[in-house]
């Protein structure tokens, strides 16, 4: 057995299931969390007229945004226009989370194949470190130095230069809201 609905007893399957969703679940958050710390009042290049404070408290939203608009679509794709399950649609709001199919299951039962929904993973991380990358004011690493803003104080390199952008947070950090 060890299909879930099907096993009987402990089944060190159904457990190592459960510690991956578990670390999956971590994981986005913890990868939206380092994103929302760094691009966090950053200016964005050329658009400092409009968003004088980069993405503000808005940075993780945009990307549960992206990732929402991504997961629809290739819901839409997948499970609507190929099997005729529109319905499965209400799925993509939990699977900007967690992958929603069953994982002792081959087949793609309710979202998008297994291989489509890690690569979106992959893009969407890739594409969070690299506007991280460029909107944060230090960069670590030898050849970075204060080309970014012109304020040394802030381009620091390693530890150093992490303690030194959150030294001057005033209120809590958080991913959401006005």
């Amino acid at each position: 057995s060890g299909l879930p609905g099907v096993a009987v007893g402990f089944e060190l399957k159904l457990v190592l299931v459960g510690l991956f969703r578990v670390c999956e679940v971590i994981a986005r958050v913890v990868s939206l969390g380092l994103f929302q710390l760094a691009v966090r009042n950053e200016p964005i290049p050329g658009l400092e007229e409009y968003y004088p404070d980069g993405l503000g408290n808005k940075g993780s939203a945009f990307v549960i945004l992206f990732d929402f608009i991504m997961l629809v679509s290739m819901i839409f794709y997948w499970q609507g226009m190929r099997r005729g399950n529109y319905k499965n649609i209400a799925y993509a709001f939990p699977s900007v989370v967690s992958f929603m199919n069953p994982m002792l299951l081959s087949e793609n039962a309710f979202t998008v194949p297994a291989w489509a929904y890690y690569s979106l993973r992959v893009v969407e991380l890739a594409g969070m470190g690299a506007v991280a990358w460029k909107l944060e004011c230090f960069h670590p690493g030898k050849g970075h130095r204060d080309f970014h803003d012109g304020h040394p104080g802030n381009n620091l390199h390693e530890v150093a230069g992490f303690l030194r952008e959150v030294d001057n947070d005033t209120g809590l950090l958080f991913a959401g809201g006005g």
